[in-house]
């Protein structure tokens, strides 16, 4: 079910993931919704990948995660996505790192599932730089898989993150 390094453009790579390791906050709160499932939902992971191309410092990145929200449905995840999107176009993530501001919408991608949604996040952090994230969170058999392209200037084009996802879809048993 999880994207593979084949399926990956030449020269990518799997990474583990880590841990964050810091604290962080989101204003307006209520904008968390958009990048995270808040802590009072507790979630359960059933599959992480995670990759890079490995160029540089700035390299791209792409992960998919699988999980649950205990007690509720997939599709309520991708809900809640939605109604906090149309209040939470700009808003600021503050970490030990520095502060980011954010400027997330809904795009155009192909539909799977029993639900999905594509969101682009460009961010520009304290020094300047800007990157941007493309995100599909697609509700399927009662988990939510978020596919996620980052990179320092653009993400994966639009036709390579669709046929990962396309790859990770056609894989799920039945």
């Amino acid at each position: 079910m999880l994207v593979r390094v084949k399926d990956l453009p030449s020269g990518w790579g799997s990474v583990p993931e880590g841990e964050s390791g810091f604290d962080w906050t989101v204003r307006p709160k209520a904008c968390e919704w958009v990048l995270t499932t808040p802590a009072r939902f507790p979630t359960e992971d059933l599959a992480v990948a995670v990759f890079t191309d490995g160029s540089s410092v700035f390299a791209s990145s792409f992960s998919q995660r699988v999980y649950r929200v205990k007690g509720k449905s997939a599709s309520w995840r991708l809900d809640q996505l939605r109604k906090h999107l149309g209040n939470c176009g700009k808003f600021t993530f503050t970490n030990d790192q520095g502060t980011e501001k954010h400027r997330i919408s809904e795009v155009s991608f192909p539909a799977f599932g029993e639900d999905s949604i594509a969101v682009r996040d460009t961010i520009v952090w304290t020094d300047g730089n800007t990157y941007t994230d493309d995100s599909v969170y697609v509700a399927v058999r009662g988990a939510t898989i978020r596919f996620m392209s980052t990179g320092s200037a653009t993400p994966l084009p639009g036709g390579e993150l669709e046929q990962l996802v396309r790859a990770s879809m056609s894989r799920l048993p039945d």
